[in-house]
């Protein structure tokens, strides 16, 4: 159940990448900027280079992010639609870990298999859930 991400938190885990990568650019354009004060030819000629290498990166990086959100978006309204379009069912919920129990009844978290959206759920077996109902209504 780890390993697996929901909608929210794979776009949470794009925007972190995007921001690791976008401090890093940050850093070498100053370690550039700093270069091209010097006052060799050869060194400045490079940090040129370079400067516009990185905003090519930067271009391609911001492109590739928006992509990667789009088809993520894209996925998860196919699955959605596709989870209306049928009745949900114990069986469309990977069971992944206990939250508690009661005397009628256990918690756990389930992970719907197709959009993996976490959920509270609740299991009642029926046996018990016929005694709880009559101890409410006798």
């Amino acid at each position: 159940c780890i390993g697996l991400l929901s909608n929210n938190d794979r776009n949470s885990s794009i925007s972190a990448v995007n921001e690791k990568q976008s401090e890093a650019l940050k850093v070498l354009q100053s370690a550039l900027e700093f270069l091209s004060q010097q006052n060799n030819e050869f060194v400045q000629e490079k940090c040129e280079n370079y400067t516009s290498h990185l905003n090519k990166l930067k271009m391609q990086m911001e492109r590739d992010i928006s992509i990667l959100i789009a088809e993520e978006q894209s996925q998860w309204k196919v699955r959605a639609e596709k989870q209306k379009q049928k009745q949900v069912g114990v069986k469309d919920f990977e069971m992944c870990e206990e939250l508690g129990t009661g005397n009628f009844s256990q918690v756990v978290v389930a992970r719907h298999k197709i959009t993996k959206v976490q959920y509270a759920l609740k299991i009642i077996e029926k046996k018990k859930a016929e005694q709880l109902a009559k101890r409410q209504h006798p």
